[in-house]
């Protein structure tokens, strides 16, 4: 692309029935390939109108190059791998925020904690689904602001159990800001 502005938003579409009631958990991975010369990024999400556009999107904002591409969409799964280079790429800072801004793109709550529980950072889609604003939420702790009363006891297992490295994902009840309590897939793992 050249230098001819910022690409415009997306419009956003309807999700389908079985991305609301069976959301894939987003995964996103950016790594060197075997011969550190280019990167390899690993996208898998839940299929949405202009997925493609928004990973266009982050990937022109940051000037990275396109080499090649493997789009996969399995029903209502994508499993798309875009091999990438940039100037930018080799600093960890540059590559966190990437990956960060292409969960934004997936448009799936993304919360991260630290192991006692307080919000380290708060993606724009769980400000969407939860309510709160990023500023609101990060240095917060993650059971007091979305876990109902009637869950506390199972969420604070399922904290003891990613502290000692196991991982967890399932239907679980979650709050919005409003009080709401809806049913939410959750997954969680340790990093």
């Amino acid at each position: 692309l050249n230098d001819v502005g910022p690409l415009p938003e997306p419009s956003t579409g309807r999700l389908s029935r079985r991305v609301k009631s069976f959301p894939i958990a987003p995964r996103v991975q950016l790594r060197p390939d075997e011969k550190a010369q280019r990167w390899l990024l690993s996208v898998s999400a839940s299929d949405r109108s202009g997925l493609l556009y928004r990973i266009a999107r982050v990937l022109a904002q940051h000037h990275i190059n396109l080499q090649l591409a493997k789009i996969s969409t399995l029903g209502e799964r994508v499993e798309d791998t875009f091999l990438v280079d940039g100037p930018a790429l080799p600093h960890m800072k540059t590559q966190v925020r990437i990956e960060t801004e292409i969960l934004d793109a997936v448009a799936q709550a993304l919360v991260v904690t630290d192991a006692a529980g307080t919000i380290m950072f708060w993606n724009r889609a769980a400000e969407e689904v939860f309510g709160w604003a990023p500023a609101e939420a990060v240095g917060r702790n993650v059971r007091d602001l979305t876990v109902p009363d009637v869950a506390q006891g199972s969420a604070e297992d399922m904290m003891k159990a990613l502290r000692s490295g196991v991982s967890w994902s399932g239907s679980f009840p979650v709050r919005r800001k409003d009080g709401t309590v809806f049913p939410a897939l959750v997954s969680e793992a340790g990093i």
